[in-house]
């Protein structure tokens, strides 16, 4: 299916290999961030569950940027698990609680790429970098584990 065009269904196996990736890439200092809440329940799932959990060495914020559709579910992540967009972005500087002055934010659009990666508007604005990107496939989909960096500061 074309990661580009439009949703793809959730498969739990999807987000299982996006999380051992994540796991392998990450390091301390390092965010997750879920643009999208249909992509955020799987990746929270996966990291946090009491069997058999993938640990992450650093922390998953779901980008509450209001704009999202209610029935995504956003109304149900806890606001102490969310980063709202005016917050982080104040002072000029994209500040995410965890996020080391060189680390790494991670998204994994588990449901759209255009549309998660389109929507964070720090990578619209050109705030972040694209570093790597890396297919990973489960239940019969593919999805994309990003890695961004922020963009150096203008001299």
């Amino acid at each position: 299916m074309s990661s580009a065009a439009s949703a793809r269904p959730l498969s739990t196996s999807t987000g299982t290999a996006a999380v051992r990736e994540l796991a392998r890439g990450m390091r301390p200092g390092d965010v997750l961030l879920a643009v999208d809440a249909r992509s955020y329940f799987p990746l929270a799932y996966e990291s946090g569950r009491s069997s058999h959990p993938t640990t992450l060495p650093g922390p998953l914020w779901f980008w509450d940027d209001g704009s999202e559709p209610a029935f995504f579910g956003s109304g149900l992540i806890d606001a102490s698990r969310s980063v709202v967009p005016r917050i982080a972005e104040r002072g000029g500087r994209l500040t995410i609680p965890g996020l080391a002055p060189n680390g790494s934010i991670w998204i994994v659009p588990l449901t759209n790429d255009d549309y998660e990666l389109g929507t964070f508007a720090p990578l619209a604005r050109g705030e972040v970098v694209e570093v790597s990107r890396t297919v990973v496939r489960g239940g019969g989909y593919t999805t994309p584990v990003v890695r961004l960096r922020v963009a150096p500061a203008a001299p």
